[in-house]
């Protein structure tokens, strides 16, 4: 398979690299490339990716790395708190990690968000790399430096905006998905497309059945609209703000004869749409839907 995209700032230089592939055997090649070589590495998992794919990706990276060490905990977005940040520092500290050393998120949102926050915040700053396990941790979280935790309830009260140095996409590990998790993930893709691309999200109708049956991978890149939306932010500002879709809390989108319902979480439907939810959880002082 092996495409990639080069994500670059406003002065159109390289920030990092996402990459797809259906292995992990050249992540240790790109690792290589962005000077990581020959330094300490945490991979950071859940309890669903560890005995997935953990010792895979511990195999690939021990012979270009000081020291693999790994943390696992409990898996589901309870578990997103500063008490697991605090468990990986303590990690962190124990095996020596000083600020050229690095961790890597194996598994899907949750894993993601924690891991890039705890790399921000140790020693001031350290790097990490992202490696998406989910469909909606590939179409998504893992693209953009959005890292953070809860806090008493509130949804990623607490967190910092962090580059990876690289995101690897192993997009055959969708294949291990269960079905709701894999269509909620579709629910991100198909809001792109409603958003920005018509060509994308005509190629997502003409394609249903193989993407619901996971027979197509890669699916995000097969159109340049993860290109389209990093580069161009402030134009997918505007669309969204132009049209002002009202909130739904799931989404149904009619395919020829069949009408899938996806579901998809507030906080990702549209920026505008999260913005005008929060603004009003804080006036009447509720607590951000989940």
């Amino acid at each position: 398979m092996s495409k990639s995209l080069m994500i670059n700032n406003q002065a159109h230089e390289p920030i990092y690299e996402i990459v797809f592939e259906t292995a992990f055997e050249k992540l240790a090649e790109k690792v290589k490339q962005i000077g990581l070589e020959g330094r300490k590495v945490c991979i950071v998992m859940d309890s669903n990716t560890s005995h997935l794919y953990g010792e895979m990706v511990r195999k690939v990276l021990e012979p270009v790395s000081a020291k693999v060490i790994s943390f696992q905990f409990p898996a589901g977005e309870l578990h997103k708190t500063l008490d697991v940040v605090r468990d990986i520092y303590k990690e962190l500290i124990e095996a020596h990690f000083d600020r050229k050393d690095y961790l890597a998120a194996l598994g899907g949102g949750v894993v993601g968000d924690i891991t890039g926050f705890a790399a921000a915040t140790y020693l001031r700053g350290i790097s990490f790399i992202q490696i998406p396990t989910t469909l909606l941790s590939q179409s998504d979280s893992s693209v953009g430096g959005k890292t953070g935790v809860d806090f008493d309830g509130y949804k990623n009260m607490v967190g910092a905006f962090c580059m990876p140095k690289l995101v690897y996409m192993n997009v055959s590990t969708l294949s291990t998905m269960d079905e709701r998790d894999y269509l909620s993930g579709m629910g991100e893709v198909v809001k792109h497309g409603l958003i920005r691309d018509k060509k994308f999200f005509d190629w997502l109708k003409i394609n249903h059945e193989k993407i619901c049956n996971k027979k197509t991978v890669g699916i995000f890149s097969a159109s340049s609209v993860n290109q389209n939306i990093i580069d161009n932010p402030k134009n997918i500002a505007a669309k969204v703000n132009h049209y002002r879709p009202r909130y739904q809390r799931n989404l149904h989108i009619k395919w020829d004869s069949k009408t899938m319902k996806i579901p998809v979480s507030c906080q990702r439907i549209a920026a505008a749409i999260y913005s005008k939810i929060t603004q009003q959880c804080h006036n009447k002082r509720y607590k951000s839907p989940r």
